[in-house]
């Protein structure tokens, strides 16, 4: 849950312009996402990708998004991968 949460923060941010804090809720939880296991790590690294998106940082973007896509299909059938294609 924390994850869709963050998710939500990063976006609002991002569309106030406030990109900087975007990056910094990003960073925050990807570093919290690092702690936990296997599956559970790809919601950090999505919501990391889409604050360096936003950012206009597209090779960690890429890099951070085809990370958690791959991993989000495999391991959530219910669709969360797509959300960050």
């Amino acid at each position: 849950m924390r994850f869709n949460i963050a998710d939500s923060h990063v976006s609002a941010l991002l569309l106030a312009g406030r990109v900087d804090d975007a990056v910094d809720v990003a960073e925050r939880v990807r570093s919290q996402a690092t702690t936990l296991p296997g599956a559970a790590q790809l919601p950090g690294a999505a919501v990391a990708g889409r604050a360096a998106l936003g950012v206009s940082d597209l090779h960690t973007a890429c890099k951070a998004l085809d990370e958690a896509v791959k991993g989000l299909r495999a391991n959530h059938s219910v669709g969360w991968g797509f959300r960050y294609l």
